[in-house]
């Protein structure tokens, strides 16, 4: 079996705590603090792709089935509304675990949970990477966008949160509720098409064979149309911004989120890097897009990854990562470019590769204002996904703006716009843009 698809790839824990037990795994412990969330209709499994690299990366991976999910029981309450979920994570990761302060990460119902947790208690969630879930609606602020899905895609909305009863008492067999639940990996188009194979979805759908807990997974849904469903109102219910500091990624193949998700995001989350459209991603991201998610924590983290691994470890500094001096400005601008030319000599020479357009550029403005139009360009050209796909990114234009010798040719948006570039494409920088 797959590693990526085998239930048993991590070992799953339990604390029982606020009246239920609730599984999670638990990978790198004494990393730095990471909280998974995972959405509907998801459980834990749907980080499989995630949980071994960043532990690998210096994280403490933290990825809980939520209440009524997967292995962990049904609420005893009956709530399994975003702040029920909220509270128990808070228990888990502070109260058990002991952890003051982590980052936080998520998308769909996992989205709103992480949003009450970083409002509901100040300065716990220190940073989040979010991705196509909902956020809160400011009519004013959000005026002429496209804030609603496609009427099309909201009909599972509506039954599950105002006819649960009667839908989970016609998915009366595990084969029926499975197959209810497979739809939303294929058929609904949640996923970009062709993401889940028939092993993937047979992964996800088998924790959904339990009637009891598909029927209290429904109970999100149930919270938007009925006040009875809410444990206690939610923080975004009245705070409508978000200071905590926020990657914002968007799978714009996603047919059930609103089309713009991302300039939504932007308006609630102030703090923000991004948006970052993904290409041929949908709406399980750290599925499909699971290497740029991974890289954009990284990256997002690296001063925190650092200090951690410098408080137990003791600082690290090999020759690799010794960070050069700049230049004087007439130096940069030789060895500038000099190296642009030997990078498009390598390309030809070792991967066949011959950047027409760029050079063209070149030749036309020159090595550093050619850059500069290259790296401050929003839009991710076709010869930079080239160089990704050739495993030679450190041959572009937004690696070399970065090198700290050529600190002195480049403003800081800049490098900024180089920065941001990269991790888009799922690329973790060397060099910082600062």
């Amino acid at each position: 079996m797959e590693p990526e698809i085998d239930p048993a790839r991590f070992a799953t824990r339990f604390a029982t705590l606020r009246g239920f037990r609730q599984a999670f795994v638990h990978e790198g412990q004494g990393g730095v603090p990471l909280l998974l969330v995972h959405g509907w209709p998801e459980t834990k499994r749907i980080w499989w792709r995630n949980i071994a690299p960043l532990a690998e990366a210096g994280f403490e991976v933290i990825a809980p089935d939520l209440r009524g999910f997967g292995e962990s029981d049904v609420g005893p309450d009956g709530f399994h509304d975003v702040v029920a979920h909220s509270r128990d994570l808070f228990a888990l990761v502070h109260d058990h675990l002991g952890h003051e302060r982590i980052v936080a990460c998520g998308g769909d119902l996992g989205g709103p949970v992480i949003q009450d947790l970083s409002l509901r208690f100040p300065g716990f969630v220190e940073r989040m990477v979010l991705f196509n879930a909902p956020v809160p609606f400011d009519r004013e602020r959000m005026a002429g966008m496209r804030t609603r899905a496609p009427r099309e895609a909201s009909d599972y909305f509506q039954r599950q949160g105002t006819d649960a009863d009667a839908l989970a008492a016609e998915l009366g067999t595990p084969e029926q509720r499975r197959r209810y639940i497979a739809t939303f990996y294929s058929s609904r188009f949640w996923a970009h098409p062709g993401t889940f194979s028939p092993e993937a979805v047979a992964f996800m759908t088998e924790p959904f064979a339990d009637g009891a807990k598909l029927r209290a997974s429904f109970g999100a849904y149930e919270s938007a149309f009925n006040e009875a469903a809410r444990s206690e109102p939610p923080m975004v219910a009245t705070q409508k911004t978000n200071p905590t500091p926020t990657v914002i990624l968007f799978g714009p193949s996603d047919h059930v989120i609103y089309p713009d998700f991302d300039r939504m995001a932007a308006v609630v989350f102030p703090n923000h890097v991004g948006p970052f459209l993904l290409r041929d991603c949908g709406h399980f991201v750290q599925w499909e897009a699971a290497g740029t998610l991974n890289n954009t924590l990284i990256a997002f983290c690296r001063d925190l990854l650092v200090a951690n691994r410098s408080a137990t470890q003791g600082p690290a500094t090999p020759p690799d990562d010794a960070i050069p001096e700049p230049l004087d400005e007439a130096a940069a601008h030789r060895v500038f470019a000099e190296e642009i030319a030997h990078g498009i000599r390598r390309l030809a020479r070792d991967f066949n590769y011959h950047p027409t357009r760029f050079v063209q550029v070149v030749n036309d403005l020159g090595a550093v204002p050619a850059a500069r139009r290259f790296a401050l360009d929003p839009s991710v050209q076709e010869g930079l996904w080239k160089l990704v796909e050739l495993g030679a990114i450190e041959e572009s234009i937004e690696h070399m703006v970065l090198d700290p010798r050529f600190r002195l040719l480049f403003e800081v948006e800049v490098r900024r716009a180089a920065f941001s570039k990269l991790l888009s494409l799922g690329v973790t920088p060397r060099w910082p843009a600062e």
